[in-house]
Formats: C-alpha cells, structure tokens, sequence
C-alpha cells in the first residue's frame, strides 16, 4: 500500500487535501464528460463520488489497483447509476455500487462508448509525463488557450505551443490509429488535418 492511501486511510486533513485537489480537474472533467456536460448533474455526481470515497476509503486494497483507477471506477459507477436512473430502469443502489464493474446492458449505448474511450484515454494519460498530462488538460478540459497556458506556466507561447504538441503525440502514440480515427472529430488529431 502507497504512503498516500495509508495517510487517506488514517483520515489525514493534508493527504486528503492533496489527494483532492490533484484529482479535483481531472475527475470532475471525466464526470462532466460522462453526462453529456450537464453541469448541475456533473455537479452533483463529482460530490456524490468523493462523499463514497471518503466513506469508503478503507475498502480501497492496493492489491487490486491504483487509487486513482479506484477513484475513477467509483466516478464510473456513479455516471452508470445516473443514466439507469434516468433511463427508468429500476436499479438497487446498494448492489450497484459493490459490483466491480458496471452493467453495460442497462446504459444507452453511447453512454457506454464514452465511458470505455474515456477510460482508454485515461489509462494512456496515466503513463504520460506530468507536464504532458497537465497541458492537455490545461487545454482540452480547462479550455485554456496556449497563450493562457504560456502565461500560468512562466513560459513562452512557443514552448507551451511545442510541448502541446508533443503532448498530442504521446497521446495518439499510446492510442494508436484505430482509436485515434473513432475519436470525435472536436478532438485534436493531426493526422485528419487537410495536408
């Protein structure tokens, strides 16, 4: 088990801060994806979700995976919950919530195809270097602009434009070219750019 998880599990004022405060953008960003940017709904999810993990942090086992695997596949199940709900399916809560995957029969389907690209772009962020990770969500989840990015990070706009770059790269490398081809045409992709 990482020191984090075992400061979270001793209920630590300062780990959970920075616990929080590292994963406020991304997750909330990954919520507020899931439900089509609905932000009163996204809302609500991103408070429901890190209620369930401080009432629950001492079910994370670190055998099973990273904390921020189980941090986002409690967001996950929280988002599958919500589109049940409104889909007016009848859904037991309490089961949902203990099952390590959920259900994709229930959810509409593009719901479901969001939630699986999300978690593979997820997984390809996790393994990219942290200023890497942070420009493209500077970018494509703050909606910073380069020049913004430039500024906050003491920088030049063509260093910022530079890194951005290779940051959609790394991406596209790690996603390889029949995900990066599905993706949505808003999404950045070079290779669709007319030549």
């Amino acid at each position: 088990m990482t020191f984090r998880a075992k400061q979270l599990k001793l209920q630590d004022a300062d780990a959970w801060n920075e616990f929080y405060q590292e994963y406020l953008d991304p997750l909330y960003g990954f919520v507020y994806r899931l439900v089509c940017h609905k932000r009163t709904v996204a809302d609500d999810l991103f408070q429901e979700v890190w209620l369930h993990v401080i009432q629950n942090i001492d079910t994370y086992d670190s055998e099973k995976g990273e904390l921020s695997a189980w941090l986002f596949g409690i967001a996950r199940r929280r988002v599958a919950l919500y589109w049940r709900r409104t889909s007016g399916k009848s859904v037991d809560d309490d089961n949902l919530l203990r099952a390590d995957r959920a259900d994709a029969a229930l959810l509409p389907i593009e719901a479901m195809e969001q939630i699986e690209r999300a978690e593979v772009v997820n997984s390809a962020l996790l393994v990219m270097p942290e200023n890497q990770r942070r420009i493209l969500r500077q970018k494509y989840i703050d909606g910073m602009s380069v020049a913004e990015i430039a500024k906050r990070s003491s920088t030049t706009q063509k260093a910022a434009e530079s890194l951005l770059f290779r940051a959609r790269a790394k991406l596209r490398s790690l996603l390889g070219p029949t995900f990066v081809d599905a993706l949505p045409s808003h999404l950045p992709n070079e290779s669709r750019r007319p030549k």
